[in-house]
């Protein structure tokens, strides 16, 4: 047997174990689903509020269980990114999941980040973010609250000044799940803007070199008739939150780009953002 085959026999063995892992995840919290159901009815818990805490503070020691598997089993399969990122992704925390909207210890947040890299090879690629988020009602005893925030990234790259410019606002409502007011779950949204511009002046294409030099009068062949132009965005995500006297232990799941907006340069093109 060849290494090649190998190598894909211990990939499916290995994902079939995190499929077979999820299921039993899955089989495990359908079981306590329908015990809860049970129990609801006795409890008499008809609000929509009262269930959903119920819900997660019963399923809550199976999610120990299930939250790595679902890890396991999104890491099974590709993605690809064309977003603004930062190494230390924790001081950008509504970049990374609108849900993170009020999740801290405070009343509100201030962030401004700013990136400089690739200055030797060629133009620098320049991003910085300011956001801001607080609390915007009263917390409840049990420390839920309504959130609000704001957060805009201008980017920079490369030598055609290729520039990213967005601004959204982000909403989330923070609740506890149980009574003791150190679990809580989170769900967000993010409405924005996103501009896109590019300096085509200082590009070069191949069409301008006629096999011995440059020359900038040559037509470029690209039908590239507009330097710059703007979309909407939408971004929605979850989050979980477990406070300690000394720390937090935080988890999420983001989903962006939701209107899949279309960013090309070119006439009658389609080029959605995945």
């Amino acid at each position: 047997m060849s290494l090649r085959k190998i190598v894909y026999s211990f990939r499916f063995r290995v994902y079939s174990f995190r499929l077979l892992l999820t299921a039993a995840a899955f089989c495990q919290s359908w079981l306590r689903f329908k015990v809860l159901i049970v129990k609801l009815k006795i409890k008499g818990l008809h609000t929509a509020a009262a269930y959903c805490r119920y819900l997660f503070s019963s399923l809550l020691p199976s999610s120990y269980f299930l939250l790595p598997t679902f890890y396991f089993l999104l890491s099974t399969f590709y993605s690809f990114s064309q977003d603004i990122h930062f190494s230390q992704f924790e001081y950008s925390p509504l970049n990374l999941n609108c849900a993170n909207t009020g999740m801290f210890d405070g009343d509100q947040r201030f962030n401004a980040t700013h990136r400089r890299q690739w200055s030797s090879v060629s133009e620098p690629f320049t991003t910085f973010t300011l956001s801001y988020d607080r609390l915007i009602s009263i917390p409840s005893e049990k420390g839920s609250h309504h959130n609000a925030g704001l957060i805009v990234n201008s980017d920079k790259a490369g030598a055609g000044d290729f520039g990213t410019l967005q601004a959204a606002l982000s909403y989330s409502y923070l609740f506890a799940l149980g009574n003791d007011s150190v679990n809580f779950f989170s769900a967000g949204i993010q409405l924005g803007f996103v501009q896109r511009s590019v300096n085509f002046a200082s590009l070069t294409f191949d069409n301008q070199f006629n096999g011995d030099a440059f020359n900038a009068n040559v037509a470029t062949g690209e039908n590239l008739s507009q330097t710059t132009f703007t979309y909407a965005d939408v971004n929605f995500g979850l989050g979980w939150t477990s406070r300690f006297d000394d720390g937090a232990l935080n988890g999420g799941i983001s989903i962006q780009h939701i209107n899949k907006p279309n960013q090309t340069f070119y006439d009658g093109a389609k080029e959605q953002l995945p």
